[in-house]
């Protein structure tokens, strides 16, 4: 199933046949020495088979999963793209109940979750779905408190939590669900209310990052939130602000890639990649992306960060690239 997508403030369109031509300029790098840049290198694998933006990603059992998103031809999808970076293969799986973007994605206890999201023109959604990869099924589970949409969701103790996201205005909810009772719970509230934004977890705590909201379009705001004490910390600034970005930790590192809202570059999209270490609050540079892009994901397979598909104009844009970011071992953040 597709849903069409009639419009956004900010769509911008470089289509041609339902897809973007590649044709995007290195980005400015901000406030950070391009000559300081390394800690890493892309590799490029087989392209996704259908070119999409504002996607869910996940890991799962070693298979990456991009699900839904928005197509070139401004429709949404329900499809989901399986790939094996074992075999660098593409297969399909069951398609998702209801076609979706901008939702949270994550894998808990075997099993993978979509957690709210935008229906049709920027909908936002309260659904739960959960599938399960051994049956290639999908099933409902107990909805959200509230709808939202450009949230982010993370998996801790194999309990999922569901952060920020907007409907209306940018919301700084954060929500509990256990997959054991099937029910959600309202934790403290982040500092800063955030779409768009990126999450990971390092040692047990939930590292917020980016995003957007009404009073800024292009957030660096870093914060951290302990479950053991429910509390929130803010921790040094992100140098390059930005949204539609994608976050993954790696060796005890927050990586940060990508997003929009870059005025130095024509296409709006950034292609910095930084990196966080929370033992000293510290930012690093790390080599940019090959092509900037936003509306992205990120899943780690050993010492890759895979970053597929996405979109290489701000706006409506976008391309079936498959790439990762290789980090070479000896590079570490854990004590």
């Amino acid at each position: 199933m597709k849903q069409s997508i009639f419009s956004e403030k900010r769509w911008t369109v470089f289509a041609l046949s339902g897809f973007v031509l590649l044709f995007v300029t290195n980005c400015g790098l901000g406030n950070l020495d391009a000559q300081d840049l390394g800690g890493g290198e892309w590799v490029t694998f087989a392209p996704v088979p259908v070119a999409t933006q504002e996607i869910g990603v996940a890991e799962l059992d070693g298979l990456i999963y991009v699900l839904g998103g928005i197509l070139g031809n401004r429709t949404i999808g329900n499809n989901v793209q399986v790939y094996d970076p074992e075999e660098d293969r593409w297969t399909s799986a069951a398609p998702m109940p209801t076609a979706l973007h901008h939702m949270g994605v994550t894998s808990a206890n075997g099993k993978l979750y979509v957690v709210g999201g935008y229906f049709g023109n920027f909908q936002p959604v309260d659904t739960l779905f959960e599938y399960n990869s051994q049956a290639d099924k999908w099933t409902e589970k107990t909805n959200l408190s509230a709808a939202k949409g450009g949230l982010v969701a993370v998996t801790i103790d194999g309990l999922i939590y569901a952060i920020g996201g907007a409907r209306g205005p940018s919301i700084d909810d954060l929500d509990v669900y256990d997959p054991q009772t099937d029910r959600w719970s309202s934790l403290r509230s982040m500092n800063v209310a955030r779409d768009h934004h990126a999450a990971a977890v390092i040692d047990g705590k939930i590292y917020v990052v980016g995003g957007r909201n009404q009073s800024d379009f292009t957030l660096d705001s870093l914060e951290v939130y302990d479950p053991e004490t429910d509390r929130w910390t803010e921790l040094s600034g992100m140098p390059t602000g930005r949204s539609g970005i994608a976050s993954a930790a790696l060796n005890g590192c927050l990586y940060v890639f990508g997003g929009e809202g870059n005025r130095q570059n024509q296409n709006g999209v950034f292609s910095q990649v930084e990196r966080y270490n929370p033992h000293d609050d510290s930012w690093t540079a790390v080599t940019p992306m090959e092509v900037a892009r936003h509306g992205i994901g990120a899943a780690v397979i050993d010492h890759r960060i895979f970053i597929p598909a996405g979109g290489p104009v701000e706006g409506l844009g976008v391309t079936n690239l498959n790439d990762a970011l290789e980090v070479p071992e000896d590079i570490s953040c854990d004590s």
